[in-house]
């Protein structure tokens, strides 16, 4: 376990040791309102593991750098400890934040964001998670208390347990999301609650989460689902700006139904017949609007859901006959573990190999 790690679980000890003290307050009939009032005041960096113990005063410019860090890193290791194969680490984005805290100043309860060009605008839609508190002002804890509406949320509907909330929590977790501004403003009075000298802070997300014709994340073995089609992964998260084994990079792309690991670029080449991250998915179009008239043209391939549905239309795979004729029989995630790890069955990736020399190396001395 690395530095940052041990301090992460240290943070997340305090966290629960402030839980104590916690109180929640529904005051609207909104599902994804809910005010925390806590009085513990410690803000932990990750980077320096040093407790700050002190109450954080609203400033101008927000969340310093060394606080934007920690949370950062507060919200990349919960979103690991969900061991999905799609989960994307995320980064801080400041004009998210700038449209946090120019949302917070407003001090009203309620979902938005300020007017804003859209051309500016760094997603088309924005998610966003928000909180009131009043005594001390922890963020880390706020943020906490949003991951565990987790257990409100039911991991075989992939939908919230009845009218209980996990709309934060789904937020924060959501594969796709990418990107992440949060900020905060002090209150004389946060409008349609009824707290008063209360902080209020906002977290803005892209792109957004909580959209109901898609599932949160995919269960499975981290980075081998990816989005970008590569298996890149730090700390059990996909990433796009790994191009090699360096920064604590590794490739974990996991090859199904005869695919070939390209260890350079970290993707797998899937034979005819299969598509997908990892080769799992059959070479077939989704929709009946593939190539029909009226319908979905191949001029509109360039269209996010056409070309998600269309795969073979848009070129992004050649039909073959599905039959697997190499010597892995795997041909689904949901295969891998009832085969045996050394079985040489599926081409796994290289930071396992680096695990089992290591292994052997240990036995050696």
């Amino acid at each position: 376990m690395g530095l940052q790690q041990a301090v992460i679980c240290v943070l997340l000890a305090m966290v629960v040791l402030a839980d104590q003290d916690m109180t929640s307050h529904k005051v609207t009939t909104e599902q994804d309102m809910v005010l925390m009032e806590s009085g513990n005041d410690v803000f932990v960096s990750a980077l320096d593991g040093v407790a700050a113990h002190k109450q954080i005063f609203p400033k101008p410019e927000s969340f310093s750098p060394i606080e934007m860090q920690t949370i950062l890193d507060l919200h990349n290791f919960l979103r690991s400890k969900e061991m999905a194969s799609n989960m994307n680490f995320i980064t801080w984005n400041q004009y998210l934040a700038e449209m946090a805290f120019e949302w917070s100043t407003q001090c009203y309860f309620e979902h938005g964001q300020p007017q804003r060009d859209h051309v500016t605008l760094p997603y088309v839609h924005i998610g966003q998670a928000m909180m009131a508190t009043t005594r001390r002002f922890n963020p880390l804890l706020l943020i906490e208390k949003w991951h565990a509406e987790r257990r409100n949320f039911d991991p075989l509907t992939f939908e919230c347990n009845g009218d209980d909330q996990c709309a934060n929590y789904l937020q924060l977790v959501w594969a796709e999301t990418k990107e992440v501004g949060c900020a905060y403003s002090s209150c004389p009075k946060v409008r349609r609650t009824n707290l008063t000298n209360a902080f209020f802070m906002v977290c803005n997300y892209g792109p957004p989460g909580n959209l109901r014709t898609r599932e949160a994340f995919r269960r499975g073995p981290p980075c081998t689902q990816c989005e970008s089609g590569r298996g890149w992964c730090k700390d059990g998260l996909c990433v796009d700006t790994c191009q090699h084994f360096s920064s604590g990079c590794t490739c974990e792309s996991t090859c199904y139904n005869c695919g070939l690991i390209d260890w350079e670029k970290c993707l797998c080449n899937c034979p005819s017949g299969w598509l997908g991250p990892d080769c799992s998915a059959k070479c077939e179009e989704r929709s009946i609007h593939c190539h029909s008239t009226p319908g979905w043209p191949a001029s509109w391939c360039y269209l996010k859901y056409v070309w998600l549905n269309c795969p073979v239309m848009c070129g992004r795979c050649t039909p073959g006959d599905g039959e697997v004729n190499c010597d892995s029989r795997l041909t689904s995630p949901e295969e891998i573990e009832a085969w045996p790890s050394t079985s040489g069955d599926v081409t796994r990736g290289l930071s396992t190999m680096a695990a089992i020399l290591g292994s052997i190396v240990v036995l050696l001395m």
